[in-house]
């Protein structure tokens, strides 16, 4: 019936990166890495830092939402993702505690509440810090070495002036331009392009497929995909060019500067 030939397997990788602020709704990883805790429950809260009341009063732990549930605390068990997980290198993460989280109430109530309080404040942004609580068998407290120190209170990371972790409101939805001319209804600025049939007198080389905006010179543009950029070039016949591909699919961005 012929040679059979075996394919290995390739498992993904998994890599967190260090952030420094998120917004309203997103979803993150508090990752925390240990010495000789294996299968020590970490507890965790976000609280409100700064100098002022913004989401909560200064100090209060606000609400976030792990695995469906609302909490003020959450919590991570150290080594459980390097059991859970079948990523290739799980095994780097049997020392550490992870949780994912996301940052928000199941509350409609909660979430507008909080959405509105960031609307008000300059930048649109708050400042919080991580408490975290690492309580020992039988409340022996030698057991819990924070930063090289012995203490029985919740070591605080992301806390202090240039260290806080910020929280953004959700970014407000706009118009890409306002009143576009969206394929063939841009006579008075492009002319000669957009959508062509093969027949097209002064355009025999087909039809331009592509989605264009076209709008007066100075109007505000707002855009917003997700993607990943991999050739950043100059386009001979547009200008600055960006190529994104998201799902497989490829988009090009044109600018005028790159920043």
């Amino acid at each position: 019936k012929g040679d059979c030939i075996d394919i290995p397997l390739v498992k993904e990788k998994i890599k967190f990166n260090e952030i420094k602020d998120a917004q309203l709704g997103e979803e993150v990883y508090v990752v925390v890495k240990t010495e000789n805790m294996p299968g020590r429950e970490i507890k965790m809260n976000l609280k409100q830092g700064g100098a002022t009341k913004v989401l909560t009063e200064k100090e209060d732990a606000i609400r976030v939402i792990q695995k469906g549930r609302n909490a003020y605390m959450f919590t991570a068990t150290v080594g459980a993702f390097t059991k859970k997980n079948t990523f290739s290198n799980a095994k780097d993460f049997e020392n550490y505690g992870i949780a994912k989280i996301t940052l928000g109430s199941t509350d409609k109530d909660t979430n507008t509440q909080y959405k509105e309080a960031l609307e008000k404040v300059e930048g649109q942004r708050t400042q919080l810090y991580l408490a975290m609580d690492a309580e020992p068998a039988n409340q022996n407290w030698l057991e819990v070495k924070y930063e090289e120190v012995f203490d029985n209170r919740p070591n605080l990371w992301y806390y202090g002036k240039g260290n806080w972790f910020e929280l953004k409101s959700i970014a407000k939805w706009h118009h890409p331009v306002k009143s576009p001319q969206l394929r063939g209804n841009y006579a008075i600025w492009a002319p000669e392009r957009g959508i062509h049939s093969k027949n097209s007198k002064g355009r025999a080389k087909g039809k331009h497929d592509g989605l264009d905006l076209y709008g007066p010179e100075g109007t505000q543009l707002y855009a917003c995909v997700s993607g990943v950029i991999y050739d950043p070039c100059l386009s001979v016949g547009y200008g600055n060019a960006l190529t994104v591909k998201e799902n497989y699919n490829v988009i090009y961005l044109l600018f005028n500067v790159f920043l």
